[in-house]
């Protein structure tokens, strides 16, 4: 079984939106921000896709969440940002669903580990 067999589940059912996670998230568990953001910039190009025409379920739940009062409406952006916002898409423009276990076939097997029915508490 190959780390892309094991690896697709959770990226592949979030409706194809893709949003980066806040600073604050990285500088609690004391991960290198700069690293981090390095990273984002890096898997952005294979797994995050700016689409030029959104469906019309993305128009109604972006309207749905500002008649709900999730404001401010902060339009396109990547960035973990309280309000509503259009961000990146996991699904490219042939339709084609992206996963995390995209970005592997660039990665060095010997620099991963991937626990099997692991309990997070954060």
């Amino acid at each position: 079984m190959k780390y892309n067999d094991l690896l697709r589940g959770s990226t592949a059912i979030n409706a194809g939106f893709y949003t980066r996670a806040s600073s604050e998230f990285f500088r609690e568990i004391e991960w290198d921000e700069k690293l981090v953001n390095d990273s984002y910039e890096w898997g952005e190009k294979l797994n995050a896709f700016k689409r030029d025409k959104l469906f019309s379920w993305n128009y109604a739940f972006k309207d749905a969440l500002l008649e709900a009062g999730v404001l401010p409406y902060n339009g396109f952006s990547l960035d973990h940002l309280e309000g509503t916002k259009i961000s990146a898409s996991t699904i490219d423009k042939d339709g084609r669903t992206h996963t995390a276990a995209d970005i592997l076939q660039y990665a060095n097997p010997d620099n991963i580990v991937v626990l099997l029915n692991a309990t997070a508490s954060k």
